[in-house]
């Protein structure tokens, strides 16, 4: 529920950007198709979630003899199919109604707690490997020019086989770690440290390339918790 709401709270913060870019005198519309791309990205993974976690895994079907629990499963599946249909229209559209309908969807989501939903699903991953990822820097002192760098790939094993399995939280606070000290590697490759102190201004870290990494590593996690 946790991620749902972050996901939410990022689509909002995209459609707010792109409103506002796109009213501008003069409209960048590198950032709006970014921030287009952002928007989508992050409906998606509320879909996902709520398909792929609460619908194959923790909403179990109940016996219609059971009236009181058959009540709170239907319940359960109008709230999950609303958030799925809400998701496609902010996909869809740049309408804040649209994050209004999630958001008043997930707070009566959490205020169930659907059985189940309480103790968070933990998984052991042999082996995650995140390649092909970009980062970008802007150096002040080179007149603000762009450069871009490769990050090295990342191969993760045995996640979570120590202590008896790992969140999708601590996967993605781990992947995340790994993420950042490959970008300051790769940035440290370009020279940037002998401006720091003087006129080095880090604008962006992997604001596109990241982003696509940390999907595709999304990806194989939403594979893992799908098996």
């Amino acid at each position: 529920l946790k991620m749902i709401g972050e996901n939410i709270a990022t689509v909002e913060k995209a459609i707010r950007q792109v409103k506002r870019l796109s009213t501008a005198e003069k409209p960048d519309y590198n950032q709006i198709v970014r921030w287009t791309n952002v928007k989508d990205q992050h409906a998606d993974e509320i879909s996902d979630i709520v398909s792929w976690y609460f619908l194959q895994q923790r909403v179990k079907p109940t016996d219609q003899k059971d009236a009181e629990d058959y009540e709170s499963y239907v319940h359960k599946l109008t709230l999950l199919h609303e958030m799925l249909f809400y998701s496609m229209k902010a996909k869809q559209a740049t309408d804040l109604a649209n994050v209004d309908m999630l958001k008043k969807r997930l707070a009566a989501g959490g205020d169930q707690e659907p059985s189940g939903i309480g103790e968070p699903f933990k998984m052991v991953i042999k082996k995650l490997v995140v390649e092909d990822g970009r980062g970008s820097v802007r150096i002040a002192a080179l007149g603000g020019r762009e450069q871009s760098v490769k990050l090295p790939t990342i191969t993760l094993t045995d996640v979570g086989k120590e202590s008896g399995g790992a969140t999708a939280a601590e996967v993605a606070q781990l992947l995340s770690a790994e993420l950042v000290k490959n970008t300051n590697k790769s940035v440290a490759s370009l020279g940037v440290d002998k401006y720091l102190g003087k006129s080095a201004d880090l604008l962006k870290q992997g604001a596109s390339g990241l982003g696509e990494a940390a999907g595709k590593a999304g990806g194989a996690v939403k594979g893992i918790l799908g098996k």
